[in-house]
């Protein structure tokens, strides 16, 4: 099973600013896991990324250096979940 280790890659070249968390308790979670992620309409340097477990479901927002940074993180991470997707198929 495929694995991201969230802060890892989020964090590589100092591209991370912070993150506002609701209840997330874990900071690895398999990429099956996500639901959705985008970045905010009113504030292109934050993206959401939505999770869903067993019990219920998480939204993280991240703050970026940059709106490039944050476009980055988030075609990265929608790359590595369709390629998830691909494999299982």
């Amino acid at each position: 099973m495929l694995v991201i280790i969230l802060f890892i890659m989020l964090c590589v070249a100092g591209k991370l600013v912070g993150g506002n968390e609701t209840g997330v308790q874990r900071a690895e979670r398999s990429i099956d896991t996500i639901i959705k992620i985008d970045i905010l309409p009113n504030d292109s340097r934050t993206f959401k990324i939505t999770w869903m477990d067993d019990r219920d479901v998480y939204n993280i927002e991240y703050t970026c250096d940059s709106s490039r940074d944050c476009a980055e993180i988030v075609n990265k991470v929608k790359f590595t979940l369709n390629k998830s997707i691909k494999l299982k198929a």
